[in-house]
This record gives C-alpha cells, sequence and structure tokens, in this order.
C-alpha cells in the first residue's frame, strides 16, 4: 500500500493543506485513519483543510417560544396521610442484669457452635483461649460477655411505635 510515490504524494497534499480524507481518497487508502497513522509514522504533519468550504449562518436570534408553565394548585404540595403501619415491640434488653460467671477456657479446637466466644488473654499467646460457657439466644457470647459487648440505647426508648427520647416521655 504505502510505496515510495504513495509517500511523496502523501507530503505533498499534507503541505498543501489537504485534510486527512481527501488524502485517503486521492491515493486509495483503505481509511483516513490509515493517512493518520502513515503521516504520523513519517513525521509529516497534517494541518487538514482550514477553511470550512462550508459558511455556517448565524443563528436567528428569535429563540423557539417556550411552553407554558405548569399551573400550581394549592394539594401538589401536600401529601396524601398514610396510616402508620404498627411494628413489633422490640424486647427489652435481656442482659442489663448478666454477670460474668465461671469460663469453662476452651482453646480453639474445643469450642463448640453454641459456646461464648469471648477472648480471654492474648491471642499470640499458646495460652490464648475463649470463654466457653452457653451463648445468649441468637449472640456469640454469653449473657454476661454480651453486656459487656452490647450496649443498651441509653437516652431513648421504644414506646411501642417509635424511639423517642426519655425527656419526652417525663414530661
Amino acid at each position: 500500500m504505502w510505496t515510495d510515490a504513495a509517500i511523496e504524494t502523501l507530503r505533498q497534499m499534507a503541505l498543501e493543506g489537504k485534510s486527512a480524507s481527501s488524502i485517503a481518497a486521492a491515493l486509495g487508502a483503505p481509511s483516513r485513519n490509515a493517512v493518520i497513522g502513515k503521516a504520523n509514522r513519517i513525521g509529516v504533519k497534517l494541518t487538514g483543510n482550514i477553511q470550512c468550504s462550508a459558511t455556517r449562518q448565524p443563528r436567528s436570534v428569535a429563540e423557539r417560544p417556550r411552553r407554558p408553565a405548569i399551573a400550581r394548585t394549592e394539594s401538589l404540595g401536600k401529601r396524601a396521610i398514610v396510616p402508620a403501619v404498627p411494628r413489633e415491640r422490640k424486647p427489652a434488653w435481656v442482659f442489663a442484669e448478666a454477670l460474668v460467671g465461671e469460663m469453662l477456657k476452651v482453646g480453639f479446637e474445643e469450642i463448640r457452635e453454641d459456646a461464648c466466644r469471648w477472648p480471654i488473654g492474648d491471642p499470640t499467646s499458646e495460652e490464648f483461649v475463649y470463654c466457653g460457657v452457653q451463648t445468649a439466644k441468637g449472640r456469640s457470647y454469653c449473657a454476661g460477655h454480651c453486656r459487656m459487648a452490647y450496649k443498651p440505647p441509653s437516652s431513648r426508648v421504644w414506646d411501642g411505635e417509635r424511639y423517642v427520647a426519655l425527656e419526652s416521655m417525663a414530661a
């Protein structure tokens, strides 16, 4: 495709300011990008057709007519009142009075699925163990360690529908 004669024609047309598309059409190149690539590899700058052949007509000053605004009514901003869906009452905090009792101190290999996984000691030490006592329902720790791990919300309480600040219940 790129013979010496084609390369010389490319250089000559580029000096004349021809576009890559017109050079590609004159040479029978597969695409304008083929011309751009070859010109780039041989170090020829393609300035293209600097002067546009078609003259642009100035835009008309008059803009298109705008659509009329939507008439707003008072009810547009109001929302329909939806009755509140009753929620289930959350159970009371069950770990408040539990204390950490006698720990079984089991290793990683002996720990059961229902055993408290509260770590005791240095994890890098040979004596590292877990509590091992029966876990509280649905938790990873026994009741005593749950009391240490999970803190109940102190400033708000559940009134059956939502959380309410303690100060508002006193009034």
